[in-house]
């Protein structure tokens, strides 16, 4: 259950610190894949690491395929969207 917590907890801080600066002025219909790759963009300026920049992209395709399931949207902006190769420990 403490497992549990912690992601959510650290879901929020991806949200709060790297998805809403960016996209938080658009309407989940207005997220297009072109304004994914500028997220990853800025994301990669800011120095994240590969490892949170690929965290901040499953938060938001968490949003995204639920705006899918709700028909908020009706294509997958994420689609042609990779993570980023991270490096071997």
């Amino acid at each position: 259950m403490v497992r549990i917590i912690d992601m959510l907890a650290q879901y929020q801080q991806v949200l709060k610190s790297h998805l809403v600066p960016v996209l938080g002025e658009f309407r989940v219909s207005a997220i297009t894949e072109s304004r994914i790759r500028q997220l990853i963009t800025a994301l990669q300026d800011a120095g994240l690491s590969a490892r949170r920049i690929n965290l901040s992209l499953l938060v938001l395709k968490m949003i995204l395929w639920t705006a899918l399931r709700r028909r908020y949207l009706r294509d997958d902006p994420t689609e042609t969207i990779r993570s980023l190769r991270e490096p071997s420990a």
